[in-house]
This record gives structure tokens, sequence and C-alpha cells, in this order.
């Protein structure tokens, strides 16, 4: 019988935290396997597991510097006020309630004394928009209770109000670090002070593990070359552990890296064949790799236009298959979601002139069954690829 820990660590890595109150059997069933659980984090991913009375939560430690996108969140004023809102519940004792005004008024005051860059205007419904978002993603994590009223109508009336409840978990939500965090300026510095905590095995395992288990996908154009050289030289450890703990198969090539695995209710995974943006953005794949010789290190750019005229392209001649949604779209908003879609997969990246399209979009394609040939059907060769971990 396998007794690695799988449901549990899927349950840590797919969650921001484990809320006893919310989910008591999914906390007890974590707290069940802590041990095995800890020592996985600890010796592979270098991330702590932080247990209490309240939650269960993995820390989940970035392996580069690139922002981290909130999804609920649209503009830098929404993370502005989110990181109000924590500091305004730190002197919040459990269940203590509090008004909206209140969080205003604190939030208008707390970011005139500082003078901030970004600070709202109640006036302007954007401003209100946004600390409306800002409360229901505290609501949706459990860090505040909505008592009274309706939040979401504050974004139209500014003398609206509504009674919230603090459940101190707050406390839990910034990271524990182990250095002194105020000799760094830039997120890069944050990075860097942890590799000099740590050894160079240790480090490289970190970033490798982190980036096959935290991340859609590893791009060796990201890492150093000896956290690289890691993953080849130990492959079949990793698979292992891959395989173990997380009932999934290391896929490696030349230059990416990725877990392939078995859907479940909590992994969001690419390909979803239950969502149709999923089958579009396979059939994108097929498309952008119509000619591998424009490949660059097995990775494809195109000019901003030369993609836009792809997707019309692909919309004209394909859309009888799309759902609704998508057939009736406009190609400008059509882009936005193939962009932003791919974009959360580790898909493709965007500067301003260009989307550059990653190895791993060569691996996973796709076309309508009716339109393969038997000369389509034949062409997978996969570009630098090995995949033999036999």
């Amino acid at each position: 019988m396998n007794s690695y820990p799988v449901k549990e660590l899927d349950l840590l890595l797919n969650n921001f935290w484990i809320v006893k109150e919310n989910n008591p059997a999914e906390y007890y069933k974590i707290k069940n396997k802590l041990k095995e659980l800890r020592e996985f984090a600890n010796n592979k991913l270098g991330c702590d597991i932080y247990c209490n009375n309240k939650l269960i939560k993995l820390e989940k430690n970035p392996i580069n510097y690139e922002i981290y996108k909130i999804e609920e969140f649209d503009n830098q004023l929404d993370y502005v006020l989110y990181t109000v809102l924590l500091i305004f519940l730190e002197d919040k004792g459990l269940d203590e309630q509090f008004i909206l005004s209140n969080f205003t008024e604190f939030a208008t005051n707390i970011l005139t004394s500082i003078s901030a860059k970004i600070k709202p205007d109640w006036k302007k419904y954007k401003d209100r928009k946004s600390i409306v978002d800002v409360l229901k993603y505290a609501e949706k994590l459990g860090i505040i209770r909505l008592r009274d009223g309706n939040d979401a109508k504050y974004a139209d009336d500014e003398e609206y109000e509504a009674l919230y409840e603090n459940t101190t978990l707050s406390h839990y939500v910034f990271r524990n670090f182990k250095f002194d965090v105020f000799k760094c300026q830039t997120p890069k510095d944050f990075l860097e002070a942890e590799k000099e905590e740590l050894d160079s095995l240790n480090y490289k395992r970190y970033i490798i593990y982190r980036g096959l288990l935290f991340y859609p996908s590893i791009i060796y154009d990201d890492l150093d070359n000896e956290a690289v050289q890691y993953l080849k030289n130990f492959r079949y450890r990793v698979n292992e552990d891959i395989n173990h703990y997380y009932e999934s198969e290391l896929i490696l090539s030349k230059n990416t890296a990725f877990i392939s695995c078995e859907g479940t209710k909590e992994r969001n995974l690419f390909p979803n064949y239950r969502k149709s943006l999923s089958d579009i953005v396979l059939l994108v794949n097929y498309y952008v790799w119509q000619d591998t010789k424009k490949a660059v290190n097995d990775k494809i750019k195109l000019t901003k236009l030369e993609f836009k005229n792809l997707l019309t392209k692909i919309h004209s001649e394909h859309s009888k298959y799309f759902s609704k949604e998508y057939r009736e779209t406009t190609i400008i908003k059509f882009l936005e979601e193939i962009v932003k879609y791919m974009k959360d997969f580790n898909l493709l990246k965007e500067n301003t002139e260009y989307y550059i399209f990653n190895p791993v979009t060569y691996l996973i394609k796709g076309i309508y069954p009716n339109q393969t040939t038997e000369k389509e059907e034949k062409n997978y060769e996969l570009l630098s690829l090995d995949l033999d971990l036999e």
C-alpha cells in the first residue's frame, strides 16, 4: 500500500491554506500526515509547513522574482489596499468587529502619512471598486467575515456601510523570513538573501523541486546553469519523488521540464478538457508551431501583430467548434483571454513587442479530429527532447 501523503500534499499545494473552521476533515487529514509532509517540504522544497489550531499552510517560496499576480486584483491600488488591510487588522482581536468606513478612513490616513504614490480617492468608482475587490478576496481567504450588509454596494454608493469581523488569520499571510529583510530593496534581493543562507546543493535541490511543484513548467533559461545540471544529473531521483509524493511523471527535455499528472478536483491543469478555452489554446499551440524553422532554443517568437492575425485566422476558420462565449467574442477580447490563460500556465511570455512561446507549447498541442491528416498524425517528433527516464 502506498503510504505517501499524496492527497494531503495535493491539498497543500493547491490551496493558499487549509482553515480548520471551514474544512475540518481536510485539516485533520493533513495534520495526521504532518510528519511525512514536513520532511518532504523541508528536505526537497526548503519550505515550512505551519500548523496551529486555526490552520495548516505550506509556504510556497518562489524560484524567480517575476511579479506574482492575485487573480482577483486588477491594478496596483488593489495590492496597496490589501497590504493596508493586513496592517489594519494587526491590532484587532479575535471576532473584533469594524465597519467599512473605519477601514477606508484608516487607509486614507496611513497612505497620506507616508506620502504614498498610490492613494485612493473614494469619490471615484474605480477606487471604491478596488476596496470591494480587496475585501471580497479577504473574505474568500477567511481573513475577515462579512456580518451585515452587502459590501459590493459600496462601489456604487460611497455612503454605504458593511459590518465585518476579524478572524486573526491575517497574522499568517506574510512569510516568515530567516534573514534580515531590511537589507532587501528589490524582489531579487530576497532571492539572493535566501541563496546566501543555504549551501549550494540544498539551494539547487530546492529550486528544482519548487519549480516543478509550484509552477506549470521550468524553463531552463530562467535558472542558473548549476540548477539545470542538478536536474539532469538527478532526474531519476527527482522522478521517483514526484511519482511517489504526487503520483506524477517528470517530463524532461533539452530546454524545459514539467510534471505530467492526472487531474483532480484540486488541480488546475492544462490541458483541461472540461474548459473550452483549454481546447482553443491546444489549437493555438498547433498553429504557432506550423513553421518549426522559426524556433530558437525551442521557442517561437511572434510580433503582437503576427499573433493577433494568427488568432483572427483561427477564429475565422474554427469558431464553429468553440463554445458560444468564444464564437461571439471580439478578436480583441479573444486575444486577451488567450494571452492571460497562456501566461497563467507559463506557455508564453510577453514584452512590449513580442509574444514568446515556451517549448512546452510544442509538446502540448492539438487539432480537431476531422482535420488530422496522415502526415500530421505521424509528425510528432519532439524538438530536442529526451523523455526517456527508464
